[in-house]
């Protein structure tokens, strides 16, 4: 999708499904819709659809995006995952010593990364 959309929200969605325990059935949803359906993941409506189908309650899950219930908490995991971890683009895979920053360009290569790694 281009423009790429701001996750600010997706990622707020993801923390109040999180407290919900449907953290993990909405980011595949998420990652369902933008990588594969490519919908606006920045959009509120479509992230309310989301979690709606993950068993959440939408017009709950609406009221605390838009009151921004969980902005201080990403801000504060992202700036954990830059000066904690170094993390200055998605993906970024770690693993002890090693990281693996941006996406693979072909399997080989992914595969001499985790023989490395292990």
């Amino acid at each position: 999708m281009i423009p790429r959309p701001y996750t600010d929200l997706a990622f707020q969605g993801w923390c109040f499904a999180g407290e919900r325990d449907r953290g993990e059935s909405f980011y595949k949803a998420v990652f369902q819709a933008y990588f594969v359906d490519e919908r606006d993941i920045g959009d509120l409506s479509v992230l309310t659809e989301l979690a709606e189908n993950c068993g959440l309650s939408g017009q709950d899950f609406r009221a605390a995006l838009v009151a921004g219930t969980y902005t201080e908490t990403v801000r504060r995991q992202s700036r954990l995952s830059r000066d904690l971890l170094g993390i200055h683009m998605v993906p970024t895979i770690l693993s002890g010593k090693k990281r693996l920053e941006g996406f693979v360009p072909n399997l080989i290569e992914l595969k001499a990364w985790l023989d490395a790694v292990r």
